[in-house]
């Protein structure tokens, strides 16, 4: 029995290195991401209904007018272990004619349930340092909201996205007499 063989040509090679290696690459180059789609949470709710979490709270800035590109991801946790922290640059305009929010950094932390949320909240000082047993300097104001099962984090003065946050989280955990 006589096999035949089959020879790939140099441009055929050339199109089957692209075709395995292009998906990679996209994938690989994907470090700006801009949220489209709600999708599943990171820990599902054991009752099937999801309290609000890092999706709903994207939703709520986009039903407010303001544009949310996803910039970074990491597993600093503000207290607890056991956390997903995100970081979120704001662009577009919101909440009437005039305001910009391009640039702005919103850093969300999001919890697997509500208790571990809550207990870590309770440890964030009304001025923002110390949180639990540690003191923290920052560069400007922070301010802090926390909801479901977000805490979110906003270091800045800019009253705007202050009242954009107030708006989406509601109360803020931190009060500076503004």
């Amino acid at each position: 029995m006589v096999r035949a063989r089959t020879r790939v040509g140099k441009s055929e090679r050339w199109v089957l290195l692209v075709a395995y290696l292009l998906p990679l690459l996209v994938t690989a180059c994907g470090v700006r991401r801009v949220y489209t789609e709600p999708g599943p949470p990171i820990w599902p709710s054991p009752t099937g209904t999801a309290p609000f979490d890092y999706h709903a709270f994207v939703d709520a800035l986009q039903a407010a007018g303001v544009k949310a590109a996803l910039f970074e991801e990491g597993d600093a946790p503000l207290l607890n272990r056991d956390v997903r922290v995100r970081q979120v640059e704001l662009g577009g305009s919101g909440l009437g004619q005039g305001t910009r929010f391009d640039g702005v950094v919103i850093r969300i932390y999001e919890y697997p349930d509500l208790a571990s949320q809550e207990a870590d909240a309770e440890r964030i000082s009304p001025s923002g340092s110390p949180i639990g047993d540690r003191m923290v300097t920052w560069v400007d104001q922070p301010n802090f909201w926390g909801r479901g099962r977000l805490i979110v984090l906003y270091v800045g003065r800019e009253p705007a996205v202050i009242q954009l946050l107030d708006q989406v989280m509601g109360d803020p955990i931190t009060h500076h007499g503004q």
